[in-house]
């Protein structure tokens, strides 16, 4: 991020975003964009797809046994409260100017859809903070 505050010519920075993985969201870096003009698109917030998963398939794709996966899992128990929380998580961040979003089937698409037409409100999700690299790149780099 402090080599592309010395770019001047460009108009879009997309970058990944998640419950998980909150570094690039919480820091000053976009701020200095969002003064700038500069669009902020996230991307991945559904983890690369992990939260479609059950917790012991994302575990195994991964290969990281965190609690606080583990907790996530266990406190949003169905596929529809984890992608409402991801998003509503996307929600309470200022700064994102657009979302990203990948589905992989049309179905998917639809449910995603109707989660997106629901009321979102402010929550705290730090309590879901990961900070294990493993966790935050796409599992399918491996």
């Amino acid at each position: 991020m402090k080599k592309l505050k010395k770019i001047k010519d460009f108009d879009i920075i997309q970058f990944p975003g998640n419950i998980f993985d909150q570094d690039i969201l919480k820091s000053d870096h976009l701020n200095f964009f969002k003064k700038k003009r500069i669009e902020l698109h996230v991307r991945s917030i559904f983890l690369q797809g992990l939260v479609f998963l059950t917790y012991n398939k994302a575990k195994k794709i991964t290969g990281v046994n965190s609690l606080k996966l583990k907790k996530f899992f266990d406190v949003f128990k169905n596929r529809n409260e984890r992608i409402y929380h991801c998003i509503n998580f996307i929600k309470n961040q200022k700064n994102i100017s657009k979302v990203v979003i990948g589905f992989t089937s049309y179905n998917e698409f639809k449910q995603i859809n109707k989660i997106l037409e629901k009321n979102f409100y402010k929550k705290d999700y730090s309590e879901f903070l990961i900070k294990n690299y493993k966790i935050t790149k796409p599992y399918f780099w491996k």
